[in-house]
């Protein structure tokens, strides 16, 4: 992470990360290192890792879950594009996936949940993600790193905490990565 002051004009956006196939950490770790080598981004913000039960009876094995809050240039767009890079160069293979694939194991998963204050339906992108708010295992890494987020993104995930729609699971902390 960057002490420096972020330039005017960035966006901030946040990324989630999962992986459910050994080794997580290792893919979550690639993921990480994918980023920091980025050069339209600046991590601001790491959250801590989170183990979740997988959401879809196709699926193996527990979750690791964490959000990372970026500074960028980047288009929403190209921010997807770069996930989907960053996920390519960890392993994942999405080739011949469909919506109907899903839910299924990975390697590494990259979402973007928020991008500035936007609210953005395409078909290729929505943001804020859909069904962030239900999801613990996203909720809980956001609450870590809540104070780096636009005021806008703060009373989302303020709200998303008290919702009766978040899906209890036994999610828990269970370390952090190393910068």
């Amino acid at each position: 992470m960057s002490d420096k002051t972020p330039e005017k004009g960035l966006e901030t956006a946040v990324i989630a990360m999962g992986s459910n196939i050994p080794d997580r950490m290792m893919y979550l770790q690639c993921g990480l290192d994918g980023w920091k080598s980025v050069d339209s981004v600046e991590i601001i913000a790491i959250s801590r890792i989170f183990e979740s039960p997988p959401l879809g009876e196709r699926l193996e094995g527990e979750f690791l879950n964490m959000v990372i809050v970026l500074k960028t240039s980047f288009s929403p767009e190209s921010l997807l594009d770069k996930c989907r890079e960053i996920e390519a160069g960890c392993g994942r293979e999405r080739l011949h996936e469909r919506k109907s694939d899903y839910p299924r194991n990975r390697t590494l998963d990259c979402d973007v949940i928020f991008y500035g204050d936007a609210e953005i339906k395409t078909e290729r992108l929505a943001v804020p993600h859909p069904g962030w708010q239900n999801r613990t295992f996203v909720v809980m890494p956001l609450n870590d790193v809540i104070e780096h987020l636009t005021p806008h993104q703060k009373g989302l995930v303020k709200n998303a905490t008290k919702s009766p729609n978040l899906a209890p699971t036994s999610c828990r902390p269970v370390g952090n990565m190393l910068d």
